[in-house]
C-alpha cells in the first residue's frame, strides 16, 4: 500500500488556478469545493491558508469547501486553528468511523493503534 504524503503546495494552487480559469471559460459556476486525497486535514495552517484563499479568488461563487478527516487530526489541530480553517471558508469536515479495536486499525492500515 502507498504511503501518505503531502502533494507539493504549488501543484495544488497551479489546480485550483487552472481550474478556476477552466470555470471562467466555461457557463460552470463553481459553489462547493472538495479538498481531495485521503486526510486533507493533515495539512498544515500554512498550506491551508492560501489553498483556501486561492480557491476564493478562482471561484467567486464558492459556497463551501470541504474535506476528509481522521479525529487525530481534527484533534492535532487547536481550537484556534479550527476556528481559522472556519473563518476562511472550510464549512464541512467529513470524518470516517475510528475503531477502539487494534487489529481493526491494522487491518484498516489507519496508521496508528488505540492508544494513540
Amino acid at each position: 500500500k502507498p504511503k501518505f504524503s503531502v502533494r507539493p503546495l504549488t501543484e495544488t494552487l497551479q489546480d485550483l488556478r487552472n481550474a478556476g480559469a477552466w470555470a471562467r471559460d466555461t457557463p460552470a459556476r463553481v459553489e462547493k469545493l472538495f479538498v481531495t486525497d485521503g486526510d486533507a486535514m493533515a495539512l498544515p495552517m500554512d498550506a491551508w491558508e492560501p489553498i483556501l484563499e486561492t480557491a476564493r479568488d478562482e471561484f467567486p461563487e464558492l459556497q463551501r469547501v470541504s474535506c476528509y478527516a481522521t479525529a487525530r487530526n481534527v484533534a492535532d489541530k487547536s481550537d484556534a486553528e479550527l476556528r481559522s480553517l472556519r473563518e476562511k471558508g472550510l464549512e464541512l469536515v467529513y470524518m470516517g468511523p475510528e475503531s477502539g479495536d487494534d487489529r481493526t486499525l491494522h487491518r484498516l492500515a489507519k496508521g496508528g493503534n488505540y492508544a494513540a
